[in-house]
């Protein structure tokens, strides 16, 4: 009876080990990422489409491709991956930019109408709109991204349809422009008293009626 068990349980033990050291592989297996580029060294990229479980395992498929065309597509058995994962890497894209940095443009970039060329980037108004205080420059800076936009639209040429709406540049433009007036009244408002953000609407709201500082800032 004892002889009987021994090998059942040798068998038992074995299998047992198997499955942790299956197990303790798949932990140690770098996570696949799918649908995205493996950029391999020779300058090809694989693809990862999916993988399934068979009699043989986890098998992987992906397609090979160089320059964005297609070389070939292959598939193998999860653990026969590893050579070429350890050399092709997915490449981790730039941070994406910011609603402003987008908007921003350079000085002498060739703009579509040209006159948008005369035009002051956000960071030229900041710089040189200045007031009394802090609270009285933010005041007056909004004031100046509010009122730019309706001087942008008095701008274009007469002979211009109404219905051709703004170009890319245009939109490009006074959304900066937008976004900057937007961006500085947000901020100022988390960070004072709700009367005090009444307050602030209410001068940025007077300067830009002012015609004295109309003509100052314009010229």
């Amino acid at each position: 009876m004892r002889a009987t068990q021994i090998p059942s349980l040798l068998k038992l033990a074995a299998i047992l080990f198997g499955a942790l050291l299956f197990a303790s592989l798949s932990i140690a297996q770098e996570a696949l990422q799918f649908n995205v580029p493996y950029h391999c060294p020779d300058g090809t990229d694989n693809i990862i489409t999916k993988c399934q479980s068979n009699a043989r395992g986890e098998v992987c498929f992906w397609r090979q491709e160089k320059n964005g065309q297609l070389i070939v597509e292959r598939f193998n058995v999860r653990g026969q991956m590893d050579g070429w994962l350890k050399i092709c890497k997915v490449q981790t894209p730039p941070p994406p930019k910011s609603p402003a940095a987008a908007l921003q443009w350079q000085p002498g970039q060739p703009m579509i109408p040209l006159y948008l060329s005369e035009f002051p980037t956000v960071e030229k108004v900041k710089r040189e709109i200045q007031g009394s205080s802090p609270d009285d420059t933010l005041a007056r800076q909004v004031a100046v991204f509010t009122y730019l936009p309706q001087i942008l639209i008095r701008s274009q040429p007469p002979n211009r349809s109404v219905r051709e709406g703004l170009t890319p540049d245009e939109q490009k433009v006074t959304g900066a422009y937008s976004l900057a007036a937007y961006e500085i009244s947000q901020a100022y408002a988390k960070s004072h008293t709700p009367e005090e953000a009444k307050a602030f609407e209410r001068r940025h709201g007077q300067y830009e009626m002012d015609s004295d500082f109309y003509k100052l800032w314009f010229n």
